[in-house]
C-alpha cells in the first residue's frame, strides 16, 4: 500500500476480528482500508465497507464474493488475502500489507518507464490479469492507482468493484475516466467484460511511458468524451509492444484480444531477455521506500496517553496556538486546546500534578499573537488597549513602561521575544517592530510592501534577522540591527495558482523555522504555497531540499526541529533527515503530528491531533512505550 497512515478518527474501530487497528491508510472502492496487526504483530491491511452501505445486502453478497474470488488468485499477482467476515456490524476483509509505492508514486518520483522495463511490466500485468480473468472476475479499475510496484514485480489491488460477469450488475460506469474503457459510459452493463480491463490496462501502460494520464480534460465530463471518442495515442510505446496492445484498445470490446493471448505474445518478446518489471533506479526507491515504511508503532500506541500517559485533546482547529511539546524541569509539557499545558514526566509519561512555573508558557500555549507573556518574575507584557503596549507588575500594579503604537492593535498582532538579548519584535497589518523589552522604546519601524498585508503567524527573531511570512506567502527577511530589508522571496504565480492569499496557501499561517547551518550558514524553512521550502539566511537563495517535498494535513504546515546533525521534520508523519545533504534517513509514520518536535534526552517527542503524545527513540526510531 503507497497511503499515508493517518489517524484513527472518534467513529474509527480499534479492532476488527482479530487485528487491532492502528490507523487509516486511504479508501478503496467499497469503503475505509486501516492498518492493522494480528496477534502475533503481523502487519495487515483491513478494508471494510462504507457504513452507509452495511444494510445493502447486496453489497454484503458482493463484499463476500471479493473475499471469496480473492482467495482463488494467487499472492504472485495480488495482496493475498487471510481472513474476511461479511457478516457482522462492519464486514472486513485482510490482507497482507505489502509496503510499496503505487504505479502512479513511482513515476511521479522516478520518471517515465524506459523500454525493457515497459515491457516487462506489461508482461507482469498481463500474467496478473489472465489469474484475475481466470478466477472469473472482471476488475473494472485497472489504473496506477491500484498496482503496486514490488522487487518481484507489479500486484494488483483493489477487487472492491470486481463482480462476477454472470451475477447481478451494479453501476455501469465504476472505474476511474481516465483509465475507463468507452462501453463503460456508452455500452450495458452485460457489455463490460474481461475485455474492459484489457483496454484499461493499455491506458496504464500509456500512462507509465510518457507520466501522464492517457486521455485529458478540464473536468470528468471532459475526459469521458475523451475515452468515448477514440481510443489513447500509443505512439510512446515502443513499436513490438505497441503492435501487441493495439488491439486492446479496438472500439468493439470483441475485436480485443484476452489477457492469456496478449500475454503469450509479450512472453514471446521478453523470453530468452533480461525484462525486469522495474529500472534501476525504481527498484532502488522501491527498496528505500519499503525500508523507511517498516518502521511504525507496535500495538496500541494509537492511544497512547489514555492510560498512563495524559490524555490530551485533539488539536484540529485553525485558529490553534503552536501546539509543539516544551521541555520544563525534566517535564514535558503538552499544549491540548481545552486544558491548556498537561505536565508529563519525560521519562515515563506519567502525570505530574504540577502547573507550569512560568505563566508565559501558560500563555504562550493560549495565544497565537504570543500575547501576553511574562518577562520576568511578576512582569507581564500585554497590549492594554488598542494601540497600546505596556509591561505591568501584577504584584504591585505599576505600569513598568507604556508604548504607543498603531502596530499594537492586540487584532492581528504576532510578536516574538528575544528575554536574554532583551528584544521583542512585533507584526501587525504589514508593519513589523523591533522594541526594546526593558524599556518599551521601539528602536524602529517598518513597513512591508503591499497595501495593509495581514501576517497570520510570529515573526522569526534570529540572532541576526527577523524574518516574516506574510498573507501572500511572501517571505522578507530584515536586519535585526536596524530592519532594512536583507531579501525578500515572493512565489511566482502560474495558470494553476493565478492568485495569492492565505486561502489559496494552507500554510501561511505556520511561522517560518530557524536551522542553525555551519559552513552554508544559517538556513530559514518555511511552508509556502502547500510545501517545505529551504533558503539561506544570509542571501535568501533558495536552496535544494534532497529528500523530497514535505506536506502537512490541515492549516498548519510542516516544521522542522534541527538536533546534532540531524533535522526532525513533522508533516504527514515524523521524518528524519541528514542535516548536511537533506537526504532522507528515515520516515515515522506518526499520524496526525501538530507543532515541531521536541528532542530531549534520546528522544523525539511528537504531539498529535489525535489525543497522543509519541516519544519515539533517537537511536532506534522505535516508539517508547510509556512506563
Amino acid at each position: 500500500m503507497s497511503e499515508e497512515l493517518q489517524a484513527l478518527g472518534p467513529w474509527d474501530p480499534l479492532h476488527l476480528g482479530p487485528y487491532t487497528l492502528i490507523g487509516r491508510i486511504g479508501a478503496g472502492g467499497m469503503g475505509q482500508v486501516y492498518l492493522g496487526r494480528s496477534p502475533a504483530g503481523r502487519r495487515v491491511a483491513v478494508k471494510t465497507i462504507r457504513l452507509d452501505s452495511t444494510a445493502d445486502d447486496d453489497f454484503r453478497r458482493r463484499f463476500a464474493r471479493e473475499a471469496a474470488a480473492a482467495r482463488s488468485i494467487s499472492g504472485f499477482y495480488t495482496a493475498p488475502v487471510i481472513d474476511a467476515d461479511s457478516t457482522g456490524p462492519v464486514p472486513w476483509i485482510a490482507t497482507a500489507y505489502v509496503p510499496a509505492p503505487n504505479l502512479d508514486e513511482l513515476v511521479d518520483r522516478c520518471g517515465p518507464f524506459t523500454a525493457r522495463p515497459l515491457l516487462g511490466l506489461a508482461a507482469h500485468l498481463a500474467e496478473a490479469l489472465a489469474a484475475i480473468h481466470g478466477a472469473g472476475l472482471v476488475h473494472r479499475d485497472i489504473k496506477p492507482g491500484n498496482i503496486l510496484a514490488t522487487a518481484d514485480g507489479p500486484l494488483v489491488l483493489d477487487f472492491g468493484i470486481a463482480r462476477w460477469p454472470d451475477t447481478e450488475t451494479y453501476r455501469l460506469a465504476i472505474g476511474t475516466p481516465a483509465y475507463s474503457s468507452p462501453e463503460q459510459f456508452t455500452g450495458t452493463p452485460e457489455s463490460i467484460s474481461t475485455a474492459s480491463d484489457l483496454y484499461s490496462l493499455t491506458s496504464t501502460l500509456v500512462f507509465a511511458a510518457t507520466g501522464q494520464p492517457p486521455y485529458a480534460g478540464s473536468n470528468s465530463m471532459a475526459v469521458v468524451q475523451a475515452v468515448c471518442s477514440g481510443p489513447p495515442a500509443l505512439t510512446a510505446l515502443p513499436a513490438a509492444l505497441r503492435a501487441l496492445v493495439a488491439p486492446c484498445v479496438a472500439a468493439n470490446p470483441a475485436d480485443r484480444p484476452t489477457a492469456a493471448e496478449l500475454l503469450g505474445g509479450l512472453a514471446e518478446l521478453v523470453s530468452g531477455t533480461d525484462t525486469p518489471p522495474l529500472s534501476a533506479s525504481q527498484a532502488a526507491y522501491v527498496a528505500r521506500y519499503e525500508g523507511q515504511r517498516r518502521v511504525a508503532p507496535p500495538p496500541g500506541t494509537t492511544r497512547v496517553l489514555t492510560d498512563s500517559w495524559a490524555t490530551v485533546t485533539a488539536a484540529t482547529s485553525s485558529q490553534l496556538a503552536d501546539m509543539t511539546p516544551l521541555l520544563e524541569g525534566g517535564d514535558i509539557l503538552v499544549p491540548t486546546t481545552r486544558h491548556g499545558l498537561i505536565r508529563l514526566d519525560a521519562a515515563t509519561g506519567r502525570h505530574v500534578d504540577k502547573p507550569a512555573e512560568h505563566t508565559s508558557l501558560h500563555t504562550l500555549y493560549h495565544s497565537d499573537s504570543g500575547l501576553p507573556f511574562t518577562l520576568a518574575d511578576s512582569v507581564v507584557v500585554q497590549c492594554a488597549e488598542k494601540g497600546v503596549l505596556s509591561a505591568t507588575d501584577t504584584a504591585t500594579g505599576d505600569v513598568v513602561w507604556s508604548t504607543h503604537s498603531r502596530a499594537f492593535s492586540n487584532y492581528f498582532t504576532y510578536c516574538s521575544h528575544d528575554p536574554d538579548a532583551g528584544d521583542m519584535v512585533f507584526v501587525d497589518w504589514g508593519t513589523v517592530t523591533l522594541l526594546d523589552l526593558r524599556t518599551g522604546t521601539v528602536r524602529w519601524e517598518v513597513e512591508l510592501p503591499g497595501d495593509r498585508v495581514a501576517v497570520w503567524s510570529r515573526p522569526l527573531l534570529t540572532p541576526s534577522a527577523v524574518v516574516v511570512n506574510d498573507e501572500y506567502s511572501r517571505l522578507h527577511a530584515l536586519a535585526r540591527s536596524d530592519g532594512r530589508f536583507m531579501w525578500s522571496h515572493e512565489q511566482p504565480l502560474t495558470d494553476d495558482r493565478p492568485w495569492r492569499g492565505i486561502i489559496d496557501d494552507p500554510y501561511a499561517g505556520t511561522p517560518p523555522m530557524l536551522v542553525p547551518g555551519a559552513d552554508a550558514g544559517d538556513e530559514i524553512w518555511a511552508p509556502m504555497f502547500g510545501r517545505l521550502r529551504r533558503f539561506a539566511l544570509v542571501d535568501g537563495r533558495e536552496l535544494p531540499v534532497r529528500a523530497g517535498e514535505f506536506r502537512s494535513d490541515g492549516y498548519n504546515g510542516p516544521r522542522v526541529s534541527a538536533v546534532d546533525a540531524r533535522l526532525y521534520i513533522t508533516a504527514e508523519a515524523l521524518y528524519v533527515l541528514d542535516a548536511a545533504t537533506t537526504d532522507l534517513l528515515a520516515r515515522v509514520p506518526v499520524p496526525s503530528p501538530v507543532g515541531a518536535p521536541l528532542i530531549h534526552d534520546g528522544r523525539v517527542y511528537v504531539n498529535t491531533s489525535t489525543g497522543a503524545l509519541y516519544a519515539i527513540s533517537v537511536e532506534t526510531l522505535d516508539v517508547v512505550p510509556p512506563a
